[in-house]
This record gives structure tokens, C-alpha cells and sequence, in this order.
């Protein structure tokens, strides 16, 4: 398994939802607070135009007995008397805001209906703060619903995330279930996309076991019907040398089919181990590499070449014999093949090299055939490291053991 973390579904969808409801939220209070900024604003200006109007018309009636706005909430000035400096500077009509301290003062300005300067009409100090109270409702109303918001979000994520999550959990079961000698399972997702899914695994879970079926039955009937003819040869084999034929050429194919019915006994026993799922603990056993490989050598025709080995440290391994013979020869085998001159083969603590001068065209490993193939899947059974190496003509593999415990 991964060490690393991956964030489970449930967890990264309720976080995903309630962060969309904590930002919906925050909208809401913005919103709100704005909204409320621009109510005060247009009611402020109501009231003082309805103020200034009332002005108009009363002086219009009577300029001499006309009053000023209500004295109580405002500040009449105008700007042919006494004004307030910072006023001065508001020589526009219009709508405005100032700050003077603590205090926002919103006024109006308009042209005075005598004709002659500006009027100005000012709320007196708190007096445009009558809103306040509603204000803070409203603040607290927002964030009520905000808060609502979010808490809706997040049951309404956990009712989905619970929804979504058993099938998903079903799914991860079926696929535990994808080794072959798992029985099938029902394609039984609620949505459509789920059971896509569990039907392709279920294809394939089909497939593989198929193959695997073909792959067992191959293997048990080689097993048995290579072995049927290996036995008639074998006998037939010392049924001949029973006759004392000492013809050179009779003696030659007796050694031939002799060899020949070894190789093919411990080929089957190979390919048998290597297809089996798990290698039995009693086919193990304690062998000296150093008795193998003089073995392996006095068995191959090296036509006139020489074989220098080199024996260094301990050479006890734990494998089938099988395997370590199969996998001694290939090695010596493909150096006598595919290389020239000489071969050396160093046995040393752990680990088998075997060395050669390559021809020209067969530097690169693909020339060795199948026997490197076979070394390869016999090493990756047994756990043990290939390192192949092609360097300047000299082709080397070095297999390094898993020396057994207590050597």
C-alpha cells in the first residue's frame, strides 16, 4: 500500500460543500450589509428632500413668517449668513457626507429659494443614527440565516455523502473479490455510472480466470502427457543399454536420448514450479552450488572451449533443484552459444557471474533467446537479483542468491 494519504471521498465532498456554504454565507452578510447602507442612504435623502420641499413650498407662500426645517433633527444654514467652515467647501448641489470626528454628518445642499445663495440642510448630531436599531436586527438577521445556510449545507452534504458512500463501499468489496478464485459477484450499483464499473470488473475478473483455467489445465496436461512418453524413452533407453551395443554410434544415440530424457524430466519439473502459484515448502532444499555448477559443466560439449571457474566464499543456497540446475545451465549454455573463446564462470559469496567475449552482432541480450527469459522468471520466483551487463564485447550475467539462515 501507498504511504501516501489520499483524502477519503466523504471527507473532501463535506469539506468541499461546507466551505461553498461558509462563502455563500459570507455573501449573504456582505449583501446584506450593503443593502443596508443603501436603505439608510435613500431613506436619509427622503427625509431631507421632503424636508427641503416642505421649505420650498412654505416659502413660496410666505417668505417672511416661513420656519426653517424641524430644528430638532436639523441645521439650517445659509450661505448669505453664518456657515460652518467646514461647509464652505459643498458650493454644489447635491447629496452629501461628511466625516467631522466621531460623527458622519449628512446633509444636502440646494439652492435657496430666494434665489440668492445655498441652503443647507443638515441632521443634527445623531440624529441620522434612527436606523441603528434596525441596523443591528438586520445584522443579526443575516447572520442567523448565514449560519442557516451553512448548517443546511453541511446536513444536506452528509445526506448526500451517506447516499453516495455505500455504493461506493460495495464497489471496493467487488474489487477485493477480483481474484480468480473469488465467485462472481452481482452487478447491483444503483447509478449508472457504478454499474459500468462493476461490470467491466466483472469482465475481467471472467477473463482472468479463463486464463488462469487455460494456464492450469495446460500445465497439468503437459505434466501428464510429457511425462507418459518420457517414460517409455527412459525404458526404452535401458532396455538398449541392456544389450551391450558397442557400436560407437549406437553408444552415441543412447548418451543423446539419455540426455535428452533428463533435460526434458527437468524441464517439466521447471515449468511446473514456475507455474504454480505458490512453491511448496518441502520442494526446497539445502544445495551446494559448487557441486551443481561442476555438474552442470561435465554435462555440457564444449566443443574444444575452456571453462575457468573461480570459487570464492560460501555457495549454499535453499531453492528447488530444478530451478538452480535449469537456471546454472542456461547461463553456461548461452555463453557457449553466443559467445567466442573461453568462458568464465566465478561462484563467490551470494552470487554466480558468468562471463564471454560476444560476437559482433550479438551484444544486445534479446540474441540470448528464451534461456535468459528462463533465468529471468526463475530469479523473480526465487527472489533472488539478475544483473545483466554488456560492455566492450564481454557479455556478463551475475545472479545474486538469498543466502539461506544461519550460513
Amino acid at each position: 500500500m501507498s504511504s501516501i494519504e489520499h483524502n477519503a471521498f466523504r471527507r473532501s465532498l463535506l469539506r468541499g460543500v461546507m466551505l461553498l456554504g461558509a462563502c455563500l454565507g459570507l455573501l449573504l452578510v456582505l449583501f446584506v450589509s450593503r443593502a443596508e447602507d443603501q436603505m439608510e442612504v435613500i431613506s436619509l435623502h427622503h427625509w431631507l428632500d421632503a424636508e427641503v420641499n416642505q421649505y420650498y413650498r412654505d416659502y413660496a407662500r410666505d417668505p417672511a413668517s416661513v420656519r426653517a426645517p424641524n430644528p430638532y433633527e436639523f441645521d439650517t444654514y445659509w450661505s448669505h449668513e453664518s456657515v460652518p467652515q467646514w461647509l464652505e467647501s459643498y458650493s454644489v448641489p447635491g447629496f452629501y457626507e461628511h466625516h467631522l470626528g466621531p460623527e458622519d454628518k449628512h446633509f444636502r445642499v440646494v439652492a435657496h429659494p430666494s434665489g440668492q445663495g445655498l441652503l443647507y440642510v443638515v441632521f443634527k448630531n445623531d440624529a441620522d443614527d434612527y436606523l441603528d436599531q434596525y441596523e443591528t436586527r438586520l445584522h443579526w438577521i443575516s447572520i442567523v440565516m448565514a449560519l442557516a445556510t451553512w448548517g443546511v449545507a453541511a446536513l444536506g452534504t452528509l445526506l448526500l455523502v451517506r447516499r453516495l458512500a455505500q455504493p461506493l463501499r460495495n464497489l471496493v468489496q467487488k474489487i477485493g473479490q477480483i481474484a480468480p478464485a473469488s465467485p462472481d459477484f452481482v452487478v447491483d450499483a444503483p447509478y449508472a455510472e457504478l454499474r459500468l464499473i462493476e461490470s467491466a470488473l466483472l469482465h475481467s475478473k471472467q477473463e482472468i480466470r479463463a486464463y488462469f483455467r487455460r494456464e492450469q489445465e495446460f500445465s497439468r496436461f503437459a505434466s501428464h502427457e510429457i511425462r507418459t512418453p518420457l517414460m517409455v524413452m527412459r525404458g526404452s533407453a535401458d532396455v538398449l543399454k541392456k544389450l551391450a551395443l558397442q557400436q560407437l554410434p549406437a553408444q552415441r544415440a543412447l548418451q543423446r536420448i539419455d540426455a535428452a530424457c533428463e533435460e526434458m524430466t527437468l524441464l517439466t519439473e521447471l515449468f511446473l514450479l514456475l507455474g504454480r502459484g505458490e512453491i511448496e515448502a518441502q520442494r526446497f532444499q539445502r544445495l551446494d552450488l559448487q557441486t551443481l555448477l561442476q555438474e552442470t559443466i561435465a554435462g555440457l560439449d564444449w566443443g574444444g572451449r575452456e571453462v575457468r571457474v573461480v570459487t570464492q566464499g560460501n555457495s549454499i543456497v535453499m531453492a528447488p533443484p530444478a530451478l538452480v540446475r535449469v537456471l546454472l545451465r542456461n547461463l553456461l549454455r548461452n555463453a557457449l552459444l553466443h559467445g567466442v573463446g573461453d568462458v568464465e564462470a566465478t561462484l563467490e559469496n551470494g552470487a554466480f557471474i558468468v562471463s564471454n567475449t560476444t560476437r559482433d552482432n550479438e551484444d544486445d541480450a534479446e540474441s540470448y533467446g528464451y534461456g535468459l527469459i528462463i533465468i529471468e522468471r526463475i530469479c523473480e520466483r526465487l527472489d533472488w537479483r539478475l544483473q545483466v551487463s554488456s560492455e566492450a564485447g564481454c557479455y556478463s550475467c551475475k545472479v545474486v542468491f538469498r543466502l539461506p539462515t544461519g550460513v
